[in-house]
């Protein structure tokens, strides 16, 4: 659930270093501002299946001219085939020259959520991620439940959130797939001890609202005690202050 300063990063990297600044956006691109030139951004990877909304499947990259030119240049072999961008660069000059079976379908779907977005519009998309994040975030201090990130770090796409005390991983996440609701756990060091919940792609404020009742009524059966209905109620009320502006 951390959004890093990439941009400000990518102005170090640009004024104090010649290396190649590589970012990940698998859980923002298409959800979150991303300007790859403005920002220097050497390669972008992402995927098909956050943000943008498509079945996963797809790697999507962007490689500046700086690293093109490196590459061109490179003299030394590199071992891995699939990974080597210049065994692409004619299919990305040319694609009938593709050495392989191209998954069709999954480009005309990417190419179906592509226009969802653009006919959303890339602003007002943004803005609803966020929205929709600062009610999830309203509604976990409402519980009085706490973040995982630093509140200046949380990303708009996908919010890291910690157990109370006496609540079990699996039996939580057990009990909210009962109510109809997917929650992952968190990962590496932190496995077990919070769960994180994404709030991207195509979700809308129902859907956010139907995932807070389920963790307050998930919560309740685990004995965590609260003002019932006290996230939701913030939720609302977050989601309506941005409404009024």
């Amino acid at each position: 659930g951390v959004a890093n300063p990439i941009r400000e990063v990518g102005e170090i990297v640009n004024k104090y270093s010649d290396a190649f600044y590589i970012v990940d956006t698998v859980c923002s691109l298409g959800g979150m501002e991303v300007r790859v030139d403005d920002w220097n951004i050497d390669i972008c990877a992402s995927g098909s299946q956050k943000c943008i909304g498509v079945p996963p499947g797809l790697a999507l990259l962007s490689v500046s001219d700086k690293v093109l030119n490196f590459l061109e240049k490179r003299e030394k072999p590199l071992n891995f085939w699939y990974g080597n961008f210049r065994n692409w660069l004619p299919v990305m000059k040319d694609p009938a020259r593709y050495f392989a079976t191209p998954p069709v379908n999954m480009i005309y779907a990417l190419s179906e959520a592509l226009k969802i977005i653009l006919d959303e519009g890339l602003e007002k998309r943004f803005r609803r991620h966020h929205i929709i994040a600062e009610a999830f975030r309203a509604a976990m201090d409402a519980l009085n439940l706490k973040l995982i990130p630093d509140r200046e770090f949380a990303a708009d796409t996908v919010t890291a959130v910690y157990y109370p005390e006496k609540v079990e991983d699996s039996a939580f996440r057990s009990e909210m797939k009962r109510r109809g609701i997917v929650v992952a756990s968190t990962l590496g060091p932190l496995k077990g001890k919070g769960f994180r919940v994404g709030h991207m792609g195509n979700v809308n404020q129902n859907d956010i609202t139907s995932t807070i009742g389920a963790i307050e009524a998930t919560l309740r059966s685990m004995g965590y005690h609260f003002k019932n209905g006290a996230g939701l109620i913030a939720a609302q009320e977050k989601i309506l202050s941005h409404s009024s502006r």
